[in-house]
């Protein structure tokens, strides 16, 4: 599962949901360092099932844990303004960075998927 920190330092730890912030930042790395790794398949078919395997499960879930975080709130528009913000600006600061991912167009259903959770 898709986890931040070392239960040392400022960081969450081991089991812990990562700051919305922090999980924004990871998946954009995480993409980038993979991005070079897809680049260096021979065929598309094996680009799709890298994506498929690798980044799209990633994506699904950290999508999992913003709506675990979502569904997990009492009043989101009320007493828990801030971590609300900070899950849709999570979410719009990685569709943002899936609309310029070049591989995005092999796991379209899990980028609709985090699409849905800025609406």
């Amino acid at each position: 599962p898709l986890r931040l920190g070392s239960g040392r330092g400022g960081g969450p730890s081991v089991g812990e949901d990562p700051e919305a912030f922090e999980l924004a930042s990871l998946l954009k790395d995480m993409f980038k360092v993979s991005s070079s790794r897809v680049e260096c398949l021979a065929t598309a078919a094996a680009r799709r099932t890298y994506c498929t395997r690798v980044l799209e499960t990633g994506l699904q879930q950290a999508t999992a844990a913003m709506k675990r975080r979502w569904n997990a709130m009492e009043d989101p528009l009320a007493e828990e303004t801030r971590e609300a913000t900070r899950l849709t600006e999570t979410a719009e600061e990685v569709c943002l960075f899936l609309d310029s991912f070049v591989f995005a167009e092999y796991f379209v259903v899990a980028v609709d998927e985090v699409n849905a959770l800025r609406l």
